[in-house]
């Protein structure tokens, strides 16, 4: 893991994606862009910076799977005025994700609002004691969701490389 917490996607160009390119991994998996979305990055400018990671990414990895950004405003901590903006916040970042994904073929991204994260909504367990971020146990759903993303991701990449050596 080359991640940092804390970092939005402008962090991740500058100071991640390099050491990426000089791994000789299977595959990427980037989770990026809630600090984005709570910390206001213009829709924009994120994705703009969002494009260069991927771009980086495919050039250098043979299979890449991202994680897009859920519902923001279910964080327990926040307070109730916040969370609206912060449930737009998170749609439009992950509108975002999916408009850069949908231009680099066999890049899988994961989805992140699907009813199977409504456990976040009322099992605080998922939540560490601050309220903010996720436990263990809820890092353990969102590592459950990445496997079909990476497993569909490795397979594309191993079906490309077949028909590339044919």
């Amino acid at each position: 893991s080359l991640a940092e917490g804390g970092s939005k996607a402008k962090d991740v160009v500058a100071n991640q994606v390099d050491a990426v390119e000089t791994l000789d991994a299977d595959l990427a998996f980037l989770s990026v862009g809630g600090n984005d979305g709570l910390r206001f990055t213009p829709i924009a400018q994120f994705e703009e910076a969002y494009d260069q990671i991927i771009s980086r990414l495919v050039g250098s990895v043979p299979a890449v799977g991202v994680s897009g950004v859920g519902d923001l405003g279910m964080i327990p901590r926040l307070p109730a005025l916040a969370r609206g903006v912060s449930r737009i916040r998170g749609r439009s970042i992950d509108s975002a994700i999916a408009r850069v994904v949908s231009r680099y073929p066999g890049v899988v991204k994961s989805d992140t609002w699907h009813p199977m994260w409504d456990a976040f909504y009322d099992d605080l367990d998922l939540w560490c004691p601050d309220h903010f971020h996720a436990s263990a146990r809820g890092h353990a759903l969102f590592a459950r969701a990445a496997i079909p993303v990476a497993e569909t991701a490795l397979d594309g990449s191993a079906r490309l490389a077949v028909a590339r050596r044919c």
